[in-house]
């Protein structure tokens, strides 16, 4: 044995190929084949394994009520993905491999029989279905918006073979519900040309064209045509308790099981820094327990533990301690060695032989110094099992992987098997070109370097600019000389946050050779050379390596050679102004008016804004030598007392070499900060531009105090008066506050007529106020409302109201933009809104009228309220006094008549006039609109009355009832009258006066019909009063009035009429009873048989009136007594000829013989029997008796 390659066992070659990533994405059978088969158990994933799987046993016994959720944590390449993939097949009966489950071949990996019969055990007791999902598959913009438990409803729809188009899986869901599924995929394939749905339903063009053509076939109803379908859209938002719902019942229906295990691979890194992500994936871990019952298990893999701070912290109930998997590197050294690093028995000892004799030299070489984080004790065990490299060798590449995977997101990263197996033959062909490791001499030992080499591509996607310094160094001392070799080292600890990369520690990791000498001086000469070299980035700092730009130290040259320019100065001076009188000195005018200044540094003639807000009130700083100090005070004197200065206040400070100092060192730290913060794409470059600007922030500092300084022993001069800054404040924005409180109130005298901001609403709240009596102080901030005893109304002369007035009278009709910005400036100040609310206060009062669309409104109304309801809308409105007035006494009138009509106290003023008509009259219209029916249907008078008043609400509300005030107002109102009129009738009618109108009437037409008979007669005689006045009454305009005569009439009527139909009940009856005695009482009924006596007595029986309350009982009645007549009549002729029949058949028979002669009686018989005769009759009284 002469090379490393040698030493390892050969049956498991090294350059054999190894996946770089485990993922869940499909592959060949052969290739899960030779994964599966290189897959190692150490006895930590067995410990991890045998936890799991008791979890998963007894929470599938158990069923609800305990966690489900498993979080397996692992840096880049750990092994968690292969982990929680083979775990996942191994439950999934369905997943074979070569024939065999798959089960079988995790069990022939695990190292012992009891975890491989636990294993066996628990997937066949429990099989459930295993849905897995990538992550980093499947990361875009889009999936991140939509969260991890919509990603995973998408596998699940995908894995119960439903198209990956929403609105086509809803059709086949449709489909399939409704049976029509198979029908469905033939006709498919005949419009699809021998093409089939499964072939097709995932081709979002394809899919959705053949299907719009058919689908109307199956369900005309819904989609009539192709385009009614393609204009679908779906955009149902489901619940993630309902879709978790509706995944697990689908589950549940397509597999017979209710378990089922979600792996989800790579969570960690595809929610972490998003708030709503892990809050939906906290959500999906609850709704799969709580939905779930204990049959559907979480599965997880992070390259994240779970923390006991930040973000994913909200995690931890989800996945609690018990159920956590956290792979840890030692793992990957048991692995790598077991799959790589296993060597022969005669290497073992030949490395121990040479363990022990270099032991001392090979620790003292690669002592790493000041750094915790690559500790480990260095046995000859491990150097024999990790040869050619060393743990701290691994301890680096778990770290840089680590590095690598968050600055790329792990795109294209291999894992650490991976890479130590390109480390040593460069199966990748990563290294073309470079001596392979395994090719080395026994002896020779993994370097940092090569690290860099395996990796550069990965190093060169997280920091580009890096390599492009390490082939400088190349291209300067050659491809193999030391100096490259030292600083590819360099960049690789630079990616281990919190390595000490100095020259010792740089020389550790690159000791070649058991047989070499310690390369600690030739490090620290190749270090020495590079920085000696110009054209090289390299720093040391504190005694550590960096490489930084070389624009480091030509930034610094280039910051000395620059110097300020006057205007650089004086933004220099703003800028800081701007800081120090920061916010904008302002003062409160009234406790409502926020008086602000704007701030101007003078330089020259031209003063220079500092302040971005314009002001009425300037305050002008002036930075003076100290020589000129005194004649400048004496010129900003006279300067204030010119016309135009009246709202600038001056103040002047002393100029100083330390301001122009501070001044031109800020300018230089700015200029580089400016310069170059946008090309500082390296650390190293970053740090010195950011410095830069933090050493300007410093000096402004400085420069703050120096210019307080110089202005806090400066005066202030206002309209000729000069105050000193120090009896103002001790600090200058304090000292400039001061004085602007001290001056507003002067510059705004006017404002305190008006000094509320009222709301931007209120103009159009006031002008929909119905009465001003009842306006609340909100609504009335500046006591426009006058109450004089019972009266209420604007008071026009208030200061305010005076002032919009009198501008009015001056300048005529005034656009509502300018009369706004008049308002608006000094000497006034008033808010906008506050001036348009005293502007609808005059419109309401009749002083002013406003122009809307060319149209003038005088009182307010659905016109004005729109032409004021904004100060946008304001400003296209024109203003001026309104000289049409309405008496008060016309006012008063009309206000009292509303109040009649609509019961609302009024203010009597046009526009309450008008707003009142506006307001109720449309509803008098609908309401009465209606009544002259009802009237006529009622059989009352006022019909035309009701069309008159229709015709004179649609003429009083013409023009936003503007001519309301006159026509209410006038002496005399028939408007008024007539809405009086119709509302009592209307109340009458609402208390079913109608109704009642409608039965006297009935009772009026139909008594005079009655016949003239018996008690009908007296009805008609005693009524008749009664009637008289009760038609009378409904012949009234005013019949609401009598109302209660009509019912009492009415109700007298009744009782009338009540008892003259017992009265004639009685009277008919009685005829009856008579009529049918009279017939069984003659002799013709005496002649017939008893049989025909009884069906006839039936007969008569049977007959019966009935009786009556009321009038329509009464018509009855004698239309019943009238048929009873015609039956008793028909029933006489019928016992007549009954009995005519009966004696025409005795008198045909012959008389009877008799057998024997009788003895003749002694004496003839004189005796008859008499005759039996059976009448029914009622008697009414003793009398009759």
């Amino acid at each position: 044995m002469k090379i490393i390659r040698d030493i390892f066992d050969q049956t498991r070659p090294i350059d054999r190929p190894i996946t770089s990533v485990i993922n869940y994405a499909g592959a060949t059978e052969d290739q899960l084949e030779r994964e599966i088969r290189e897959y190692e158990v150490t006895d930590s994933l067995a410990r991890h394994y045998e936890r799991l799987l008791n979890n998963l046993a007894d929470g599938f016994s158990a069923g609800a009520g305990h966690e489900i959720g498993v979080w397996v944590s692992g840096f880049y390449g750990s092994g968690k993905s292969s982990f929680t993939k083979y775990l996942g097949f191994a439950f999934d009966p369905k997943r074979k491999l070569k024939g065999d489950p798959f089960l079988k071949w995790l069990q022939n990996q695990f190292p012992g029989i009891q975890l491989r019969q636990q294993l066996s055990t628990v997937a066949n007791r429990f099989p459930a279905t295993v849905i897995m999902l990538d992550l980093a598959a499947v990361a875009s913009v889009q999936s991140a918006a939509q969260g991890v438990s919509r990603l995973v409803y998408d596998e699940v729809m995908a894995w119960a073979g439903y198209s990956k188009d929403e609105k086509l899986a809803l059709l086949e869901l449709l489909l399939e519900k409704d049976g029509k599924l198979e029908a469905f995929k033939k006709r498919f394939q005949e419009v699809a040309k021998g093409r089939s749905w499964d072939s097709l339903k995932n081709d979002l063009l394809l899919g959705v064209t053949f299907a719009s053509r058919i689908v109307s076939e199956f369900y005309p109803e819904i989609w009539p045509d192709a385009k009614t379908f393609n204009d679908t859209k779906i955009s149902a938002r489901y619940g993630e308790d309902e879709r978790v719902r509706q995944m697990l019942g689908l589950i549940d229906r397509r597999s017979g099981s209710k378990r089922a295990i979600f792996i989800i691979d790579e969570v960690g890194q595809f929610i972490e820094g998003s708030p709503q992500l892990i809050l939906n994936m906290q959500g999906l871990a609850e709704n799969l327990k709580n939905l779930g019952f204990g049959h559907a298990w979480l599965i997880t893999t992070a390259q994240q533990t779970l923390p006991v701070t930040g973000p994913l912290f909200k995690l931890k109930d989800r996945f609690p301690e018990s159920r956590r998997v956290d792979i840890e590197s030692s793992d990957i050294r048991e692995i790598t060695y077991r799959r790589l690093l296993r060597k022969s028995p005669a290497a073992d000892e030949l490395l121990r032989s040479l363990y022990k004799e270099k032991e001392g030299g090979l620790l003292h070489a690669t002592d790493l110094k000041n750094t915790k984080l690559f500790q480990s004790t260095l046995t000859a065990d491990a150097f024999v099992r990790l040869y050619p490299f060393l743990p701290q060798h691994f301890s680096l590449l778990m770290e840089l992987l680590r590095s690598l995977a968050r600055s790329t997101g792990g795109i294209g990263l291999r894992s650490a098997i991976k890479v130590i197996q390109d480390v040593l033959v460069d199966v990748s062909g990563y290294r073309s070109g470079h001596k392979l490791l395994a090719d080395a001499p026994i002896g020779a030992l993994a370097t940092a370097d090569v690290f860099y080499d395996t990796l550069r591509r990965d190093i060169e996607r997280a920091n580009r600019q890096l390599v492009e310094t390490v082939d400088r160094v190349g291209e300067i001392f050659g491809a193999d000389s030391l100096h490259l070799r030292v600083a590819k080292t360099i960049v690789v600890l630079q990616f281990i946050e919190g390595f000490p990369v100095s020259r010792e520690n740089v020389a550790a990791l690159l000791y070649p050779n058991l047989q070499s000498a310690p390369v600690t001086a030739a490090v620290d000469q190749a270090v020495n050379d590079m920085l000696a070299e110009k054209g090289l980035p390299l720093t040391e700092i504190d005694g550590s390596l960096r490489f930084m730009s070389e624009a480091v130290s030509q930034i610094m040259s280039e910051k000395s050679l620059l110097q300020p320019s006057s205007a650089d100065s004086n933004r220099i001076l703003s800028d800081l102004l701007r800081e120090i009188l920061t916010p904008d000195p302002s003062a409160l005018v009234e406790g409502t008016l926020k008086v602000r200044v704007q701030t101007k540094l003078v330089q020259g003639s031209m003063p220079m804004p500092i302040s971005h807000e314009k002001s009425e009130i300037e305050l002008h700083l002036e930075i003076i030598p100290p020589a000129e100090l005194a004649a400048t005070q004496t010129a900003r004197i006279n300067d204030s007392r010119v016309l135009s200065n009246q709202h600038i206040i001056y103040l002047t400070g002393e100029d100083s070499a330390q301001i122009r100092d501070l001044i031109k060192e800020i300018y230089q730290c700015e200029e580089i900060h400016l310069r170059h913060r946008a090309e500082a794409a390296e650390k190293e470059v970053a740090d010195f531009v950011r410095a830069q600007g933090q050493r300007a922030g410093t000096l402004k500092g400085d420069l703050d105090t120096a210019l307080q300084n110089a202005f806090l022993k400066g005066s202030f001069v206002f309209r000729g008066r000069p105050q000193a800054v120090a009896t103002r404040g001790t600090e200058l924005l304090a000292a400039c506050k001061s004085q602007v409180q001290f001056i507003a109130a002067d510059v705004y005298h006017r404002f305190k007529e008006a000094p509320e901001n009222v709301d931007s609403n209120l103009a159009e709240r006031l002008l929909q106020t119905k009465d001003l009596s009842t306006v609340a102080a909100a609504l009335d901030p500046l006591s426009l409302v006058q109450r004089r005893g019972n009266a209420t109304r604007i008071n026009d002369a208030h200061p305010a109201l005076v002032a919009i007035l009198d501008h009015l009278k001056k300048h005529g009709e005034v656009d509502g933009r300018k009369l706004l910005d008049d308002f608006g400036r000094a000497l006034f100040g008033w808010f906008k809104d506050t001036a348009r609310y005293i502007v609808a206060a005059l419109l309401i009062a009749g002083r002013v009228r406003i122009r809307v669309a060319s149209q003038w409104i005088k009182v307010s109304g659905e016109k004005a309220i729109e032409g004021l309801k904004n100060s946008n809308a304001f400003g296209k409105v024109d203003v001026a006094t309104n000289e049409e007035t309405v008496s008060q006494d016309t006012l008063l009138r009309a206000a009292t008549r509303l109040l009649d009509v609509t019961g609302q106290n009024i203010l009597p003023m046009p526009q309450n006039v008008s707003r009142g008509v506006q307001e109720h009259f449309p509803k008098f219209q609908r309401d009465y609109a209606s009544l002259a029916a009802e009237l006529t249907a009622a059989g009352l008078p006022g019909a035309e009355r009701t069309g008159r008043l229709q015709k004179q609400l649609s003429q009083v509300l013409q023009g936003d009832a503007s001519e309301a005030p006159t026509v209410l107002g006038a002496e005399e109102c028939e408007l008024i009258d007539n809405l009086i009129w119709a509302r009592e009738v209307r109340k009458a009618f609402d208390q079913k006066l109608d109704d009642t109108a409608l039965a006297a009437g009935e009772l009026l037409r139909e008594i005079p019909r009655l016949p003239r008979i018996g008690a009908a007669e007296i009805l008609l005689r005693e009524s008749e009063t009664l009637r008289t006045e009760l038609a009378g009454f409904l012949e009234r305009e005013d019949f609401f009035a009598v109302g209660a005569d009509i019912r009492n009439r009415l109700q007298n009527l009744n009782l009338l009429v009540k008892a003259g139909a017992e009265l004639l009940t009685g009277q008919f009856t009685k005829e009856l009873d008579l009529q049918r005695d009279a017939i069984r009482s003659t002799p013709v009924w005496a002649s017939l048989p008893e049989a025909d006596r009884a069906a006839f007595s039936q007969n008569l029986d049977t007959l019966d009136l009935g009786t009556a309350n009321d009038l329509e009982g009464m018509r009855a009645l004698v239309n019943r007594k009238l048929e009873a007549d015609s039956l008793l009549a028909n029933m006489r002729l019928h016992v007549e000829k009954r009995a005519k029949e009966v004696a025409e058949a005795k008198a045909a028979q012959p008389p009877p013989t008799p057998d024997a002669p009788t003895a003749p009686s002694s004496t003839p018989s004189t005796h008859r029997e008499p005759a039996r005769i059976k009448a029914r009759r009622r008697y009414e009284s003793g009398a009759e008796v």
